[in-house]
């Protein structure tokens, strides 16, 4: 309804450079919570399938990128951020909001039965989590114009925390 062109909403490629990027947030994040998880012996690697770990990774991490490009990275940093944009509003604001509203859409996922059920007091740390998620991949698609790109970051995230950490 708003005739927003392809590159408004980000369907666009992005530079390699910000491909690099993109991947290398989630190795870092996940990385850093391994090394700690395995400092303190909370990590048992001697019954893992490492050949079935690869396969789901790149399962999950292909079909993530291909779903997030046309869910929630092409809903909130796609059609949110570029009417956001085109309403005239500055995208500092547009990186928070869209994020805001990023973490807004995964409140279903600790409130209602999913299997993945924290306790009530890790949902406040659950969502903020996910609001600062939403301004790393909403930073990747304001420096790249990419939707693509913050997805490709999107799915190796959910890859690593679905097959390395179960959700």
């Amino acid at each position: 309804m708003q005739r927003l062109s392809r590159a408004e909403v980000g369907f666009a490629w992005g530079g390699w450079g910000h491909y690099g990027l993109a991947g290398l947030y989630p190795i870092c994040v996940v990385g850093a919570s391994t090394l700690a998880a395995s400092a303190t012996g909370a990590i048992d690697l001697s019954h893992t399938n490492w050949k079935k770990a690869a396969i789901n990774f790149a399962l999950i991490a292909v079909s993530n990128v291909l779903v997030a490009i046309i869910t929630e990275e092409g809903f909130f940093r796609g059609w949110l951020w570029a009417s956001l944009e085109r309403a005239g509003v500055r995208r500092p604001s547009i990186l928070v909001w869209s994020s805001m509203a990023f973490s807004l859409w995964h409140w279903s996922a600790v409130m209602l039965k999913t299997g993945f059920d924290p306790p009530r007091a890790q949902v406040p740390v659950f969502m903020v989590n996910a609001i600062g998620i939403g301004m790393v991949w909403g930073l990747l698609r304001w420096i790249s114009g990419s939707v693509i790109v913050s997805s490709v970051s999107h799915g190796l995230w959910n890859a690593m925390a679905y097959v390395f950490f179960g959700f």
